[in-house]
């Protein structure tokens, strides 16, 4: 079996790329910006799609807050169906317009990769034959293909998407100080802690993974080298079994220590993101609760302004996310991966094409633990203690052991369903219920990814 891909999802530019990567100047930007002027005027709407999708994702926030206060509280149930038929009208045109966001963004990219790839090759034709004695084929054919259509996730995901959390976050300020100034100070203070430990632990973590995949890379060579026919032949005649040996136990042992390390910062990184999650709304409840109860004559808030508080502050810790990691395109390649995973086999589909090897050489009554080879315990599935831990289930104790684990949580569901029918408290009755739609969901969501039924996506 071959190893992960060089590289693998966690591959880099080489040193070559690095130093052939041109440096961005003005002279650049403005000429990478020059391809934009045919369309400046749908560049310029999609801005203002973006901008008005950004105020509309806050709405719902601020309506669920005005339904607790004149709708609940209140006991006037016409103010709340009317709040409630606000919201949802109020979603579908946030996700219609970004449906014509998508097409905007998508005719402008493919009007750009049009015009670079006629003057390209118009450009192409004007070389000398020297040029094309000396350039390797492949090279032309790439330039012309894959390095101008990567324009596209330029265009129609990265920069409009940066647009967007920028837009989202400033929006979201503003509602939180429309709620109450004190608890939108409150929760902005709470900001950076979900923005400052995913810059450091993100860069950590991929420094970790870039030094593993190199490692396996030389222990893929080692084995090759030395386990072949002519290799152990060569290895036998110098006398070199004990230096072999060496060198491959002390990469081995490099990856046992970088596997652990890898495993620890993402572990430990999102402990502290559960903690401050759930530290978040704990904090809302106290400062809101200290000023109804507390401060008669203080700042006044309601109940609904808390709640109202406490979504947006979800809003806004989740675009402080994805500005903190700059990956806001990766859920449409994971899409586009399950979608097509033939064409994506050693990046955006890798995960879930070994998921279901993993899944599929267990059998129907698995490998057994700890059995050396394993496919899991060589780690070509990527996180196979966490999101895709099915699959190493798989691998171990086969169909049979599949199946007991699904039978393991039909029956906790439907224990749960029993004590939510059975019980006299309706407040209990609720929370019962809430837990056992979002365990629910997690299973499934869970082992159809890893089956290759539903895109990938952590939970």
């Amino acid at each position: 079996m071959a190893g992960p891909p060089p590289g693998g999802p966690y591959r880099g530019l080489t040193p070559e790329e690095k130093a052939a990567a041109p440096n961005l100047t003005k002279e650049l930007a403005a000429r990478i910006l020059s391809y934009l002027g045919p369309y400046k005027f749908k560049f310029a709407l999609v801005i203002v799609v973006v901008l008005v999708s950004a105020a509309l994702g806050v709405v719902p926030s601020l309506l669920t807050g005005r339904m607790v206060d004149d709708g609940l509280i209140a006991g006037n149930f016409e103010v709340l169906v009317q709040l409630i038929i606000a919201s949802f009208l109020v979603t579908v045109v946030a996700n219609a317009l970004s449906l014509f966001e998508t097409w905007l963004n998508t005719s402008i990219a493919q009007g750009i990769i049009y015009d670079m790839k006629t003057e390209m090759y118009a450009h192409f034709q004007k070389q000398p034959y020297q040029y094309f004695v000396e350039s390797r084929q492949g090279e032309i054919v790439t330039r012309m293909t894959g390095d101008v259509n990567g324009v596209q996730s330029a265009v129609s995901t990265t920069m409009t998407n940066s647009i967007k959390n920028v837009g989202t976050i400033i929006v979201s300020i503003v509602a939180l100080f429309q709620c109450n100034w004190v608890l939108a100070l409150t929760g902005m203070a709470l900001v950076p802690f979900f923005i400052l430990p995913t810059r450091v632990t993100g860069k950590r973590r991929w420094m970790i993974a870039r030094e593993s995949q190199e490692k396996y890379d030389e222990a893929n060579t080692i084995l090759g080298e030395t386990l072949s026919e002519s290799g152990i032949l060569l290895v036998w005649l110098f006398g070199k079994q004990k230096k072999e040996y060496d060198r491959f136990k002390g990469v081995s042992s490099d990856l046992y220590r970088l596997n652990i390390r890898e495993m620890l910062a993402g572990r430990t990184f999102f402990m502290f993101m559960n903690i401050f999650t759930n530290f978040g709304p704990l904090l809302l409840y106290l400062v809101g609760g200290i000023l109804m109860l507390r401060m008669q004559g203080g700042p006044q808030v309601t109940v609904g302004d808390i709640t109202a508080a406490i979504a947006i502050l979800g809003v806004l810790a989740l675009y402080g996310f994805m500005i903190a990691t700059g990956s806001t395109d990766y859920r449409l390649a994971r899409i586009a991966g399950w979608l097509n995973p033939e064409l994506y086999p050693s990046s955006d589909a890798y995960q879930q094409t070994m998921s279901k090897m993993t899944i599929g050489s267990g059998g129907m009554y698995g490998n057994g633990m700890f059995r050396s080879g394993a496919i899991s315990q060589l780690n070509y599935v990527p996180a196979d203690w966490t999101d895709f831990i099915y699959a190493t289930i798989g691998e171990t104790w086969g169909f049979v052991g599949c199946v007991a684990v699904l039978i393991g949580y039909v029956l906790i569901l439907l224990r749960m369903l029993y004590l939510a029918w059975f019980t006299r408290d309706k407040f209990g009755r609720l929370i019962i219920i809430g837990v056992m739609g979002m365990l629910l969901f997690h299973v499934l969501e869970n082992i159809a990814m890893t089956l290759g039924l539903m895109p990938i996506t952590g939970i």
